[in-house]
């Protein structure tokens, strides 16, 4: 039960302290007097909405504080909101949150409108109404537990779909990436030999180089290495006809000269 009812600087009260008595109580006045502002003081201590619009003019916040009678407990709630719209509530002077305000209000106050017979036109309203009035609790009951297990099983029958469409569009995918790897037929060591094809092409200008200078050597200078061995072999054969271990060197003259003639082809 409400037994104490303190406003300050909410809306266009600027303060105002009331006590009500046990039993029926009765605030009256004409219109624009604040009277629906004393229970929109009430909604805010039950965890209604905060607003800065709410604070009064000029002032810098507002506060709405009450005392309850909660089956011979008293409890002090309190409800404090800022001219920026910031808002904190307490309980028996400790810090709440609006959430915990409104799992309070049930057991403490009971708020009714003059539009709540409008509810009426809701239809989501009358099932409720016309069950309770036909006394159907013990068929219902069964029924919404029913609806229950069926509206489960629709979302299971939903989600197995989904997972159906995702398993066909895992499965298009591997099969795409298999054709891709068909086409571009890899083979062992592959991986070798392109690293080495890189490493070429990382040093192609070094690589042109080194062939260029090398294959001079060889053939195009004047002491070109190949020229120079003609007179070197000539020497090993006359070596030969004195000693006979000359011999193999001179045997194996052709075979070095077409591996160097073969390298100057390479080369160039």
């Amino acid at each position: 039960m409400l037994r104490f009812l303190r406003i300050q600087h909410l809306a266009i009260i600027d303060s105002v302290e009331i006590e009500f008595d046990p039993g029926f109580n009765v605030l009256t006045g004409e219109t624009g007097a604040g009277k629906s502002i004393l229970v929109e003081a009430v909604g805010l201590l039950l965890g209604g909405r905060a607003s800065a619009d709410l604070v009064r003019t000029g002032e810098e916040s507002a506060a709405v504080e009450a005392i309850f009678d909660n089956r011979g407990d008293e409890m002090i709630v309190r409800r404090e909101i800022t001219a920026q719209g910031r808002s904190r509530a307490f309980i028996n002077g400790a810090l709440a949150t609006a959430t915990a305000l409104k799992d309070l209000s049930g057991r403490l106050i009971e708020l009714h409108g003059q539009h709540e017979h409008q509810t009426l036109l809701d239809p989501s309203t009358h099932l409720l109404l016309l069950d309770a009035f036909g006394d159907l609790s013990a068929l219902a009951a069964p029924t919404a537990a029913a609806f229950e297990v069926m509206r489960a099983a629709a979302d299971e029958l939903a989600r197995m779909r989904a997972a159906g469409k995702d398993r066909d569009a895992r499965l298009e995918l591997i099969a795409f990436q298999l054709a891709e790897l068909d086409r571009a037929a890899p083979v062992a060591g592959e991986d070798d030999e392109l690293a080495a094809v890189r490493q070429v092409l990382a040093n192609a200008e070094r690589v042109e180089r080194l062939c260029v200078e090398s294959y001079v050597s060889l053939y195009e200078r004047d002491d070109a290495i190949l020229a120079a061995l003609g007179s070197v072999w000539r020497r090993v054969a006359e070596l030969a006809s004195f000693d006979p271990q000359f011999q193999p060197y001179v045997d194996a003259r052709e075979g070095v000269k077409s591996q160097l003639e073969d390298l100057a082809m390479f080369l160039r």
